[in-house]
C-alpha cells in the first residue's frame, strides 16, 4: 500500500473520529445542529440515533488505525491490508447511502472521497505488486 493511500486511509479514519465526537457528544450544540441541518425539535428525536451512529463511525476509524498498524509488520501486512480495505469500503458505502438518501453532495464528498481514493490507490498498488510478482 503506497504512502498516499495510507495517508488517505488515516484521514478517513480521522474524519470518522470527528463524526463520532460530533454525533455522540456534540449533537445538541448549535454548531453541530447547524452543520447537520437539525432543528431543536428534530434534534431531540435523533439524539439516540446519532449517538449510536457515532459509535459505528468510531469503530470504523479504529479498524483503519489497527489495519494501518498491522501493515507496519511484514508478518501481518496482508491482514492489515484486508482490515483497512474492509473499513474503507464500509466508509465509502455509507457515503453512497448518504448521497442516495439525502442528496447532500458536500457531506458525501467529505465522507466518501478519502476512502474512495484510498481504495483506488490501494487497488493500483496491489495490482502493480501482483503483476511484478508474475
Amino acid at each position: 500500500m503506497n504512502t498516499v493511500a495510507k495517508i488517505l486511509a488515516g484521514l478517513a479514519g480521522l474524519f470518522h473520529v470527528l463524526f463520532f465526537v460530533m454525533e455522540s457528544f456534540l449533537w445538541k450544540t448549535p454548531a453541530v445542529m447547524k452543520l447537520f441541518q437539525q432543528t431543536s425539535q428534530t434534534i431531540e428525536f435523533t439524539t439516540v440515533l446519532a449517538y449510536n451512529q457515532g459509535f459505528y463511525n468510531l469503530f470504523l476509524a479504529i479498524g483503519v488505525f489497527v489495519g494501518l498498524f498491522l501493515m507496519r509488520s511484514s508478518e501481518r501486512a496482508r491482514e492489515g491490508l484486508a482490515v483497512v480495505a474492509f473499513c474503507l469500503l464500509s466508509m465509502f458505502g455509507a457515503s453512497v447511502i448518504l448521497l442516495v438518501s439525502t442528496g447532500k453532495i458536500a457531506g458525501t464528498v467529505i465522507q466518501g472521497a478519502p476512502p474512495a481514493i484510498g481504495l483506488v490507490l490501494l487497488w493500483l498498488a496491489h495490482s502493480s505488486t501482483e503483476s511484478s510478482d508474475t
